[in-house]
C-alpha cells in the first residue's frame, strides 16, 4: 500500500498518549489502525509469578520489537496482523491475539517507541507527547489502580526503582527523534486539530489519487483497444491490397508488434491480436495455381 502514513506517537508514562490516540481514533475510525508497543512485552513462561514481578518493564529489552516492526511492515504491505496481547495482572503475554487489518493511517504508539531507530525509520510522522513529572505520576497510579489491578505502594516503588531512572536514561533523549513535541497530549486542542488536518490532508489525497489513477488506467485501455483496432484494420488492409506480394513483410510486422506487447506486459491482448490476424490470414489466403489455370491471387471466399 503506497498510500499509507505511519504516525509514531511517544512520550513518558502517563503523559497523555492514549488519549491523542483515541481522539484519532474517534476522528477517522475504519481508516486507521493502532498498533501499541505495550503489546509486545516478550513472553516469560519460564519464569515464577513473583520472579516475573521482579523484571525491569521499562527499558528497550522488555519489548520484542523486532516483531513489531515485521507486523508494521505486513500492514505497510497490506496485509492483516494477528498482534499479540499482554495480560498485567500475571505479568505475561496472553494466549489471545488482536486481529488488526491494513488502513491508510497507521498509528504506532508506546513509551520506548522512538528509542529504536529501525523503527523511527518505518514512520513518517514522529510525534512526542509531554507532561510534567508530578502529573504523570498522578495519571499512572490512577490507572494502574483502577485498569491493571495494582495496588497504589506497588505502582510507587516502580516508579522510583524502574520507571522514572528508565525514562531519565531512554525516554527523555529520545524526543530529540521526534518531528512534533505537544504538551498535555489530547488535551492540547490546537496541536490536536493540526494533527487531525494532516490526516485528513493524506486521506483526501489518497481519495483523489485513486480515482485519477482509475481514470487514467481506463483511458490508456480504451486507448490500446482503439490503436489495436486501427492497428489490426491496417494489417487487414495491406492483406487486402497486397495479397499477392509481400505477405512475409506484413507477417513479420505483425511478428515484431505482438513481441512489443508481450514485452509491456500485455499478453491477454498480444494473444486476442495474434488470433485477430491469423483468422485474417486464413480468410485471405492466396490459393497457389495448381495447374487448372486459374490466376495465382484468387482468394478462397472462407
Amino acid at each position: 500500500m503506497s498510500d499509507v502514513i505511519v504516525i509514531g506517537v511517544a512520550g513518558g508514562t502517563g503523559s497523555g498518549k492514549t488519549t491523542l490516540v483515541k481522539a484519532l481514533v474517534n476522528r477517522f475510525g475504519d481508516n486507521i489502525s493502532v498498533l501499541s508497543h505495550d503489546n509486545y512485552y516478550k513472553r516469560h513462561d519460564e519464569m515464577s509469578y513473583e520472579e516475573r514481578t521482579h523484571l525491569n518493564y521499562d527499558c528497550p529489552d522488555a519489548f520484542d520489537t523486532d516483531m513489531m516492526i515485521d507486523h508494521l511492515r505486513m500492514l505497510k504491505n497490506g496485509q492483516a496482523i494477528d498482534c499479540p496481547t499482554y495480560d498485567y495482572p500475571i505479568h505475561n503475554r496472553a494466549e489471545e491475539v488482536l486481529h488488526i487489518e491494513p488502513r491508510r493511517v497507521i498509528v504506532v504508539e508506546g513509551i520506548m517507541i522512538f528509542v529504536n531507530k529501525t523503527l523511527c525509520d518505518e514512520m513518517n510522522i514522529r510525534i512526542f507527547v509531554d507532561a510534567d513529572a508530578d502529573v504523570r505520576l498522578c495519571r499512572r497510579i490512577r490507572r494502574d489502580v483502577k485498569k491493571r489491578g495494582r495496588s497504589i505502594d506497588s505502582v510507587i516503588d516502580q516508579y522510583l526503582t524502574t520507571v522514572k531512572p528508565m525514562h531519565e536514561l531512554y525516554v527523555e533523549p529520545s524526543k530529540k527523534n521526534a518531528h512534533i513535541i505537544v504538551p498535555e497530549g489530547g488535551k492540547n486542542l490546537i496541536a490536536l486539530e493540526m494533527i487531525i488536518n494532516r490526516i485528513q490532508r493524506h486521506i483526501d489525497a489518497s481519495g483523489v489519487d485513486r480515482d485519477r489513477l482509475a481514470d487514467v488506467k481506463h483511458a490508456l485501455l480504451q486507448r490500446t483497444r482503439q490503436e489495436i483496432f486501427k492497428h489490426v484494420v491496417h494489417e487487414h488492409g495491406k492483406f487486402q491490397q497486397h495479397r499477392q506480394v509481400g505477405a512475409v513483410e506484413i507477417q513479420r510486422e505483425h511478428r515484431d508488434f505482438f513481441i512489443r506487447l508481450v514485452l509491456h506486459g500485455k499478453d491477454a491482448i498480444a494473444l486476442a491480436v495474434h488470433e485477430r490476424f491469423k483468422t485474417l490470414r486464413l480468410r485471405n489466403r492466396p490459393v497457389r495455381d495448381r495447374g487448372d489455370g486459374g490466376r495465382v491471387d484468387k482468394i478462397r471466399d472462407r
